[in-house]
């Protein structure tokens, strides 16, 4: 989890900037001796973080494709009444 009091290596670091990316690598940075590996689907973040030495991975894989809605079809009353309950 990022803690606040990180934000001071925004400066430490010229390759970041302030904003969501730099935060979890700032994370990762300070984690960096549990040898960690970063895996991400961000192009972005997978450049910025070789160029610190973190160890990456890219991947595309997702475990899910989160939408941020679930679509359940209910055809009959019963299965409706038993979802809204």
């Amino acid at each position: 989890m990022y803690n606040r009091h990180w934000d001071k290596y925004l400066d430490k670091y010229p390759i970041l900037t302030d904003n969501t990316d730099s935060r979890i690598i700032i994370t990762i940075l300070q984690h960096k001796k549990d040898n960690l590996i970063f895996i991400t689907g961000d192009s972005n973040c997978l450049c910025i973080a070789k160029t610190l030495g973190i160890t990456v991975e890219y991947s595309t894989k997702r475990e899910d494709d989160y939408t941020g809605y679930k679509e359940d079809i209910c055809s009959t009353d019963e299965e409706l009444v038993k979802f809204y309950s």
